[in-house]
């Protein structure tokens, strides 16, 4: 592999395998030819022996006189670093699926809660019903936290879906008062 501490010079054409050539030249090349940084890049590129190695790139733009005369690429083998890296994500995937397993079985009872809670409302007297209705207010509350703890396990496993829909600002301050009520009453 191209030594990590040693500086060495080489064309990106001769270091990249030959289905990825076109696809880099086209992509971030250009981007660095019209004078933009490039960080962060992971590419297979070609080791001393001919086999891919995966590598961490930045490209830089030189300029000389305010225009680009070409592009600095500096590669980091993070090959060692890929155990670690899979760990990390075998252990995201987990926590994922551990959040939304969890929001799913709190989801179950607390629903149980609020329609037991609902029904009992429709006979309560009136220090009864003070106490349901905050039953109600604080279940609602742990529920929306349940469903946003669920939202974001989906985010990070890429399974949200997103819907848009039409909304006067009036309805958005009303939608963001009844919360803040809600959430007061709960307090």
């Amino acid at each position: 592999s191209l030594p990590t501490s040693t500086p060495t010079s080489h064309r990106i054409e001769d270091l990249l395998p030959p289905e990825l050539r076109d696809t880099f030249v086209q992509g971030p090349m250009q981007h660095c030819l019209a004078g933009h940084a490039t960080r962060g890049l992971e590419v297979d590129l070609l080791a001393a022996d001919g086999a891919p190695r995966p590598m961490l790139l930045s490209l830089a733009p030189v300029t000389v006189n305010h225009h680009v005369r070409g592009c600095v690429l500096v590669a980091h083998d993070v090959t060692p670093l890929r155990p670690a890296m899979d760990a990390v994500q075998q252990a995201s995937r987990a926590k994922s699926a551990f959040l939304a397993n969890m929001s799913h079985e709190l989801r179950t009872p607390l629903n149980a809660i609020l329609g037991y809670s609902e029904l009992l409302l429709e006979d309560a007297d009136p220090v009864g019903r003070q106490d349901l209705e905050r039953i109600q207010s604080s279940g609602q509350y742990l529920l929306r936290l349940v469903n946003d703890v669920l939202d974001l396990s989906k985010i990070e496993t890429g399974k949200l879906d997103i819907h848009s829909e039409d909304l006067t600002i009036d309805q958005v301050a009303d939608a963001v008062m009844s919360e803040a009520k809600a959430m007061c009453r709960a307090k």
